[in-house]
């Protein structure tokens, strides 16, 4: 702590144990952004969290329920990303609707990218300019299943 002191970094003790350190930062930022009326759509702001993919798989699956519980409830705004990344891949939450996404050049893999839905069973997904598009792949697979 020490050293972010003296680089005048600010620290925040935030007491609650309720939450992951992740979500304290987050709940933050959130705060922040309203604050300093930063959800102008007219800019965009990506926050990437380093190492938010790798280490223990409780850790990474609760990272993702994070990411995907801040999409949501942000989905207004929708000039702020989220990002977890590790030393293999970058993740995001997309959220219902159209979406561009634009591969990162200098840190995702140049080969591949992988889709999964976190909606259940109304998940509908369906893309364009990849090397193979699927539509609505994931509503015909879970219908299938519940049918099963």
């Amino acid at each position: 702590m020490e050293y972010y002191k003296k680089k005048d970094v600010q620290i925040i003790h935030e007491i609650s144990q309720d939450d992951t350190d992740l979500e304290k930062c987050l709940n933050h930022l959130q705060k922040k952004f309203l604050a300093e009326n930063l959800y102008d759509l007219t800019k965009q702001y990506k926050i990437i969290i380093a190492g938010g993919l790798g280490g223990r798989l409780d850790h990474t699956l609760n990272n993702i329920h994070i990411l995907h519980k801040f999409a949501k409830r942000n989905i207004k705004y929708r000039n702020v990303s989220i990002h977890l990344m590790d030393d293999n891949s970058i993740g995001t939450c997309i959220l219902p609707g159209v979406t561009k996404y634009i591969r990162a050049q200098d840190f995702e893999l140049k080969a591949g990218c992988g889709i999964f839905p976190m909606l259940g069973k109304e998940a509908t997904v369906q893309t364009k300019g990849l090397k193979w598009n699927i539509s609505n792949f994931f509503k015909k697979i879970i219908s299938n299943l519940l049918l099963s």
